[in-house]
């Protein structure tokens, strides 16, 4: 096991700032689409242009992708001696999947509680299992470690889509959030 202390409340093992900062990264994603989605309507989180996934899919993708295929490679790597990790196509994902009677408050709920699941894990992991080693079908060798840094690019990856999809970004609205009317008074 580890060394445990808390940081923002994120259970920490004592390791060197990278790791620490990989998993604040994973932590606070669930919290920024809580803040992206929370204004936005059903024809807003549908609304796509062509070829490009609407934000309800890049939701419902961040919550499926979480406990499919990140998790089930992290605990493959924890269990297993150099398991292939089979590649995840995102687009036959996207083309296959119905996600039209997915709620938003649904995806979200799922998705924080699936993330912390991922986040538990990932917590208590030891130095040496973030070395464990993995065989991606198309990047190949990777570690525990290597997996989480892509984990958490691959958040990013799909924060900054939910922000082109629906137009705004974070900043846009946490600043309306702390300044209520302000946006009406700017229109007058």
């Amino acid at each position: 096991m580890c060394d445990e202390t808390r940081t923002n409340g994120l259970l920490m093992c004592g390791y060197n700032g990278r790791m620490d900062e990989l998993l604040r990264r994973l932590d606070t994603t669930p919290r920024t689409m809580a803040h992206l989605t929370a204004e936005l309507r059903d024809q807003e989180l549908d609304a796509a242009e062509a070829g490009e996934w609407s934000a309800r899919q890049i939701l419902a993708h961040l919550r499926d992708d979480e406990s499919m295929v990140m998790r089930m490679r992290l605990v493959r790597m924890l269990v297993e001696d150099d398991p292939l990790l089979p590649d995840f196509d995102e687009q036959a994902w996207a083309t296959n999947r119905n996600t039209s009677h997915d709620k938003k408050e649904s995806l979200l709920a799922d998705f924080m509680l699936q993330r912390q699941a991922s986040l538990n894990l990932l917590q208590r992991l030891t130095p040496e299992q973030w070395e464990r080693p993995g065989r991606h079908e198309v990047r190949g060798s990777m570690t525990v470690r290597d997996l989480v840094e892509r984990w958490a690019d691959h958040d990013d990856e799909h924060v900054r889509q939910f922000e082109r999809a629906t137009g705004d970004t974070l900043a846009a609205v946490l600043e309306r959030r702390a300044h209520p009317g302000a946006e009406s008074e700017e229109k007058r």
